[in-house]
């Protein structure tokens, strides 16, 4: 294994200096909140309360089984809510997932090549950093392709020396991801068979052996926690984009919609207020292929195809086409209930099995190419987080300012109608009320997690993890959606209203609508107890 001590000090301070400058946006504002992630917190908060035996709590969630995987990154937001309040917790996770999936990109480089290129991963690991599932808050799944990363550079440096120490501490790695997220487990132990399988015959049998020894405990587990997630409903492939399989544009459509790089709007620029067309030509996805395709060329330059076909180094380049193909042909989900977003997550993971591959030898001059491109995409990048970063700030403010008002209801959900399509891909609205409920005796029901089978805190009883589900489903509106999709959703959020059987206490409303309106008002006053920038508090009907 490649020793440490051979990494030049300007990489360890070009490293701190790129991670702090792409975390800057975080702490640059007083209030940083994504969408998902304001959920896991408030769920974490639960953790602990459920723990303590609070009976407001215990009365209506519970813990989920331990078969359930997200459960690793909600525990640690738990201890670290005893310790910082819950927006610098979020902040302070948020950055420490960057700084982790950057870290991990280059560890993997210089575990399986050294370090020829390192600076070159790191920067690649940062335009990796910058996905919209980072923005949103998908904690588990990022730690995820964290341990994914670093348990492959540590397989690769082990796979031809594999003992019983050695088992136990991967199987340790593989229990760390399957904790973190499923999709992210599965592709580390398929990934790790597949360096397993690329192996010399003489070795191929025993590392097959050692790395399946690793990943049986969580066969029983898998099966059970697909036991007790079942709703009943169909398990069946979705493709969301997929129109017409027999269309071009069709296909095309589908490739797009999986671009896991897409923070802000194909139509909109950082800071700029007017949307345009042509600020497509500032698409990070683009610019990051024309950057790997100068390190692609530059490789074909160095080593010959031929060479690499039989070489240990075919196993991440299969990696990468199966992660490719799987991009381009997979379903978005098997069904709302069992979570989604998994061609994303895919093309995030098929990202990292390019580090090992590329090679410079004497080609300076087109690496330095390579890393302008990547620095003007991480740029282009931390410029849109800024602005995600301050208008989210703006939000949570105003939300912030209704909080005395919160904590005079006993329980609250969340209306939200936003005149248009955000600009970025998370939106943070409709769940920061979830942080007035956190060291509080108010009950919010809004937050999606609970009415799911996939995160460690469930509600306790199926009419309620039901109800939870119908709402969080309904309850957010774009004016600029077709009518029919519009008319369809409000019907859906009426009869989730209807069926509340007294749940909810009182209704936070941000923006307004007639029709959302007279919906609200079929069960809530018409007068509101709490008025603020563009946001309505309304007490339940008597």
């Amino acid at each position: 294994m490649n020793s440490f001590r051979s990494i030049k000090p300007s990489t360890w301070l070009f490293y701190i200096g790129l991670v702090a400058a792409c975390t800057s946006p975080v702490w640059g504002v007083a209030y940083f909140v994504n969408q998902d992630g304001s959920g896991h917190v408030q769920s974490a908060f639960l953790i602990g309360e459920i723990l303590r035996g609070h009976p407001l709590i215990t009365g209506i969630y519970a813990l989920n089984s331990i078969c359930v995987p997200n459960f690793s990154v909600h525990l640690i937001l738990a201890v670290l809510l005893n310790l910082f309040s819950a927006f610098t917790t979020t902040k302070i996770v948020v950055c420490a997932l960057f700084a982790g999936l950057v870290a991990s990109v280059g560890w993997l480089r210089f575990a399986t090549v050294g370090t020829e290129g390192l600076k070159t991963s790191l920067l690649i690991g940062a335009v990796i950093g910058f996905n919209w599932l980072w923005l949103v808050g998908s904690y588990n799944f990022i730690f995820s392709v964290i341990i994914l990363t670093i348990t492959l550079g540590i397989y690769w440096n082990w796979r031809e020396r594999l003992n019983l120490v050695r088992a136990v501490a991967l199987a340790l790695l593989f229990a760390a991801a399957y904790f973190s997220h499923i999709i992210g487990f599965a592709i580390l132990a398929g990934g790790a068979l597949i360096l397993a399988v690329n192996l010399r015959s003489e070795l191929r049998y025993r590392a097959v052996a050692w790395t399946s020894a690793c990943l049986v405990p969580f066969v029983p587990l898998a099966i059970w926690y697909r036991s007790i997630s079942d709703d009943g409903s169909p398990a069946l492939p979705v493709w969301r984009s997929l129109s017409d399989p027999y269309s071009l544009a069709s296909w095309v459509t589908q490739f797009r919609s999986a671009d896991a790089f897409l923070l802000i709007s194909r139509t909109a620029f950082p800071f700029v207020e007017f949307r345009h067309i042509w600020f497509v030509i500032f698409s990070a996805t683009f610019w990051m292929a024309a950057a790997f395709g100068i390190l692609l060329f530059v490789t074909i330059r160095q080593v010959t195809v031929s060479k690499y076909l039989t070489s240990s180094y075919f196993s991440f380049a299969a990696l990468f086409f199966i992660s490719a193909v799987m991009v381009m042909i997979a379903p978005d989900d098997f069904g709302l209930s069992r979570g989604g977003i998994i061609r994303e997550r895919i093309f995030i993971c098929g990202l990292v099995f390019l580090v090992p591959l590329f090679r410079i030898g004497s080609s300076k001059t087109l690496e330095r190419v390579a890393q302008t491109i990547l620095l003007l995409v991480i740029l282009f990048q931390s410029a849109a987080v800024w602005d995600y970063a301050i208008r989210a700030d703006r939000s949570a403010r105003a939300y912030i300012a209704a909080k005395s008002s919160v904590n005079e209801v006993s329980s609250i959900a969340t209306i939200t109608v936003y005149t248009e399509h955000p600009r970025f891909h998370s939106w943070p609205e409709p769940q920061l009320n979830l942080y007035n409920s956190i060291g509080n005796d108010v009950i919010a029901w809004d937050n999606y997690e609970q009415g799911h089978f996939l995160f460690p805190v469930r509600a306790g009883n199926k009419a309620d993890k039901d109800f939870i589900f119908q709402l969080t489903t309904s309850n957010v509106f774009f004016d600029d959606d077709p009518e029919p999709v519009f008319a369809e959703r409000l019907g859906r959020l009426d009869a989730a209203l209807g069926a509340d059987g007294g749940r909810i206490d009182a209704m936070l409303v941000l923006g307004g609508r007639p029709d959302v309106d007279a919906v609200v008002g079929r069960y809530f006053e018409s007068e509101p107890i709490y008025r603020g920038e563009n946001l309505r508090m309304f007490r339940r009907r008597k």
